[in-house]
């Protein structure tokens, strides 16, 4: 009888050992399923206060004189997001090292699998499936454009398809006409006029994750980031980033830059220059990193190729920039009240 018993305990024993050992498998299995990414950070209660205070900036922009006398040249605003900058400096800075984290590690991926092709040695090229480039209207309205000019990726992906900017609620591609009417509503959405009107990063940022639901971005919505902090590791960290969301086809980097340093701007380009772009394609071929810009500057008259491109390979440079190359553009304009990246 009391063999029976041990028997029947050891069993038992054994039995338990066994479903924990499956247990903690299956947890193992559900913890990878569930790994958490920039998105599980953002707070929706904090990014409503920030919007809330984006606009009240703005109402004591057009109150407050002295505000628009200080403003930077072609619309963009290096004043209005002081005190979001101030205000929400951590929080912003925990979603970019978030985010940041994903680019290195998928970074690191790539350069344990050939396969992916994008070792330092190697030739490569990430590119977004679509983009209207857009012509700003006004000389001050570079915010609007580009915002507009970044929607026409969403608009477009996975359709093949275009649409016109009556069908935007199913979120399909756009024409050239529909890019140009969506910045007209973007820009009064932004408080925009024919003759003033400006907006930082925090802005840019604001009004694209506006229309995340209806273009099917929710999952992967724009973050601000600032660049200056890496030091001589700024090129690296400008190309994981374009790297990451370029290649996933998940954002449009939208960056704020000092368009004095871009190869297809003059040398005599205002000193207090700033302008947003946006970044379609990135690449590494005969020894260097670039991207493609798309500039919805239809005003620039720089004619390099006798035109005056404005959609063109940048070299991205090495350490904090050269001149000519997106870094030493994006190095130079980035601050924590107007960060470069909206990605």
């Amino acid at each position: 009888m009391k063999k029976g018993i041990f028997k029947l305990l050891s069993f038992l024993i054994v039995l338990v050992v066994v479903m924990a050992s499956f247990g903690g498998i299956g947890t193992s299995v559900r913890a990878k399923e569930k790994k958490s990414t920039y998105v599980d950070l953002i707070d929706p209660k904090i990014e409503m206060q920030m919007k809330k205070d984006l606009e009240s900036q703005a109402e004591n922009a057009d109150k407050n004189k002295t505000l628009i006398k200080t403003k930077e040249k072609d619309g963009v605003d290096d004043f209005k997001g002081a005190v979001i900058a101030k205000k929400y400096v951590d929080y912003n800075k925990k979603l970019a090292d978030a985010k940041d984290k994903e680019a290195e590690e998928f970074a690191a991926q790539n350069r344990k699998n050939p396969k992916l092709r994008a070792a330092a040695t190697a030739d490569y090229e990430y590119a977004l499936n679509y983009c209207q480039l857009a012509d700003q209207i006004y000389k001050h309205w570079c915010a609007p454009a580009t915002v507009a000019q970044t929607l026409s990726f969403h608009a477009y992906k996975g359709t093949g398809q275009a649409w016109t900017y009556n069908d935007v609620q199913t979120a399909q591609a756009w024409t050239y006409n529909d890019v140009q009417t969506a910045q007209k509503v973007i820009a009064k959405e932004m408080g925009y006029t024919s003759k003033k009107g400006s907006a930082s990063s925090f802005d840019v940022k604001d009004r694209l994750n506006t229309r995340a639901k209806g273009y099917k971005f929710s999952s992967t919505p724009y973050i601000t980031a600032t660049l200056r902090e890496f030091g001589t590791g700024a090129a690296d960290k400008v190309r994981s980033r374009l790297d990451y969301v370029i290649s996933k086809r998940s954002n449009a980097p939208t960056l704020l830059v000092h368009q004095l340093y871009l190869s297809q701007y003059y040398g005599s380009t205002s000193p207090t220059a700033g302008h947003f772009i946006t970044v379609t394609n990135v690449g590494h071929w005969g020894g260097q990193y670039l991207a493609v810009v798309y500039d919805v500057n239809q005003f620039n008259k720089m004619v390099k190729d006798g035109e005056g491109r404005r959609i063109w390979w940048e070299p991205i440079g090495t350490g904090t920039g050269q001149n000519n190359t997106l870094t030493k553009a994006l190095y130079t304009k980035d601050s924590p009240r107007n960060p470069c990246f909206v990605y």
